[in-house]
């Protein structure tokens, strides 16, 4: 999104628009909600924490190297979300206790991932 583009987006958000923003490499899904509009200024809560961007250029107040995020798409989030839960998975899988699990338990494992060990 431009510069132009980005400035027309924030111009036709009302107090009350919602949208998702997300982000796989960072591993954030996060809905951002319009609280208020002044005449300079967008405020908006995103994760639970307030923000004031600029309407003029959609920079956040106090830090010239943020903007203002726009939606982003259906697939982006559905790979943010596959993302978050395959480093679950792999955290779960960390604090495991493997030796506590039977034999087959473990081939079983060992079957999907790919890993074979001799007897």
């Amino acid at each position: 999104m431009n510069a132009v583009e980005l400035k027309q987006w924030i111009d036709g958000l009302n107090v009350g628009d919602k949208w998702v923003v997300a982000n796989p490499s960072r591993l954030f899904v996060r809905s951002i909600v319009v609280l208020r509009k002044t005449p300079t200024q967008l405020v908006v809560i995103e994760g639970g924490v307030e923000h004031r961007y600029r309407l003029k250029d959609g920079r956040r107040v106090g830090d010239n190297f943020e903007t203002i995020s726009p939606p982003s798409s259906a697939e982006t989030i559905a790979e943010a979300r596959a993302a978050i839960k395959a480093r679950r998975l792999a955290v779960e899988f960390s604090r495991m206790n493997w030796r506590n699990l039977p034999l087959e338990k473990l081939e079983q494992v060992a079957a999907l991932v790919g890993v074979e060990v001799a007897a």
